[in-house]
């Protein structure tokens, strides 16, 4: 995907989680998001997920919880059934914290047969 110029793009990985990746929204400066990035490099090769700060583009301005039609919308630059989510870390009692969201596990990418699929953590209703 193209990332927006200027990104730090350092690392916003919350606590290590042996179920699946986390994220950390206070890890990026206070223009930047923290977004999943899942890395593969060709089908049926295992695939992992890194948490990178990215510059919040210009239109992106509903916030976790929002309702949405596309991850333009959303601030996180994720919506999933209508509404913003984003990454979350589950050790951490401030993240999906203003709303009534919480930190769930979901997978976010199916591996072949005989592969774990990748799971991470994200605010949802």
């Amino acid at each position: 995907y193209p990332v927006q110029p200027g990104s730090s793009l350092s690392s916003c990985s919350g606590a290590p989680s042996g179920l699946g990746a986390t994220g950390s929204e206070t890890a990026c400066a206070w223009n930047e998001r923290c977004f999943m990035n899942a890395i593969y490099s060709e089908a049926g090769e295992a695939a992992s997920i890194e948490m990178l700060c990215e510059i919040i583009p210009p239109n992106a301005n509903q916030s976790l919880g929002s309702s949405c039609t596309t991850n333009s919308e959303c601030i996180s630059g994720m919506c999933n059934n209508g509404q913003c989510i984003g990454p979350c870390d589950p050790n951490s009692v401030t993240s999906c914290a203003g709303g009534a969201l919480t930190c769930q596990l979901i997978q976010v990418f199916d591996q072949p047969v005989g592969q774990d699929d990748l799971l991470a953590w994200f605010c949802m209703p």
